[in-house]
Order: C-alpha cells, then sequence, then structure tokens
C-alpha cells in the first residue's frame, strides 16, 4: 500500500502555482511550474519507451513549459504528441488550444460528447483529466 510509484500531479502543481501567483509568491509559483515542466519533458521519453498514451496534462505541461519562456521545447512536446494521433479529438482541441486557436478549439470542444457513456470522474474517452483541463484552459482564456 501506499503512493503510487510515479504520479502525475501536474494538474495539482499547475492550479497550486495559479494560487500563488495570485499571492504574490513568484518563488513557489516557479518551483511548481518547474515541476509540471520537468515531469512533462521527463514523461516524453518514458511515455515513449513505455507505449503509455499522452493524455491533457501533456498540453497543459506544454502550455506551462511555453510561459516559462521553453517555447521550443513546448512546441516539440506537442508535435511528438500530434504525430500519429491527428485523428484523435483530443489531441486536435489541444494542439487547437496550443496554437491559440481559440475558435476552433470552442468548436471541437463542442463537438466532443466526452462523458457520454461515462460520468465526469470516469469518462468513456479513456482521458479522465480531458474535461478539467479543458476548463482551466477556458477560465484562463476568458
Amino acid at each position: 500500500m501506499g503512493r503510487p510509484y510515479d504520479t502525475d500531479e501536474r494538474i495539482e502543481d499547475f492550479l497550486q502555482s495559479l494560487c500563488y501567483k495570485r499571492m504574490g509568491n513568484r518563488d513557489k509559483e516557479n518551483a511548481l511550474k518547474q515541476s509540471v515542466t520537468d515531469y512533462t519533458l521527463a514523461s516524453t521519453d518514458y511515455n515513449a519507451f513505455m507505449g503509455i498514451k499522452k493524455n491533457s496534462s501533456t498540453f497543459l505541461g506544454a502550455f506551462v513549459i511555453r510561459d516559462m519562456g521553453q517555447k521550443d521545447k513546448a512546441d516539440q512536446v506537442m508535435k511528438e504528441w500530434f504525430k500519429g494521433n491527428e485523428n484523435d479529438k483530443i489531441v486536435q482541441w489541444a494542439m487547437a488550444a496550443y496554437t491559440d486557436n481559440l475558435i476552433k478549439a470552442q468548436q471541437l470542444a463542442e463537438n466532443m460528447k466526452t462523458t457520454e457513456d461515462g460520468t465526469p470522474w470516469s469518462p468513456s474517452n479513456q482521458d479522465a483529466s480531458f474535461e478539467l483541463v479543458k476548463e482551466i484552459y477556458l477560465l484562463l482564456n476568458k
């Protein structure tokens, strides 16, 4: 029993970094954003090696990496995720959102039925984080 060996806490770390940003604590904000960046860059190779499909947290990671001033690395993360997944609706949404094509991202989101055969906490699309990541992104871009 206990904590899993390799937990993906990018969403939690990102949300916490936003809180620290609002509180004016740049050191803690940047430490958490660096944690998101490190996990995203490290998991790219690990996921490819283990055959694990990337998920919407990959988009959030690329978003943070770009925000940290490493646009080339962020672009590479997104390109690697997009390659071979061109028909995946979540990947299409993520690419539209990442490239600031808000109209296309909104259209894709409206046409996706991610909870049709599931629930918000256990969606049928196998990416349990997508709805949360999508809402975070939409709130940040209001």
